[in-house]
């Protein structure tokens, strides 16, 4: 019997990420990888302190 997996995963935010920009900022993004699937949440402009209001990354048969 085959086997199947659905995985969602809600990424809320990120505290404290790098500052890389010019300014004191960063735009930064969070990419889940599980196996050989990989989503990314939207890229937060010019933040430090990131809070993602992204849909829930969704893996398939992982």
């Amino acid at each position: 019997m085959a086997s199947y997996c659905k995985l969602r995963v809600t990424v809320i935010r990120g505290d404290h990420f790098v500052a890389l920009n010019p300014g004191g900022t960063s735009n930064p993004f969070v990419t889940v990888t599980v196996g050989s699937q990989s989503a990314s949440t939207e890229v937060q402009e010019k933040t430090c302190n990131p809070m993602f209001t992204s849909p829930a990354l969704v893996f398939d048969n992982c």
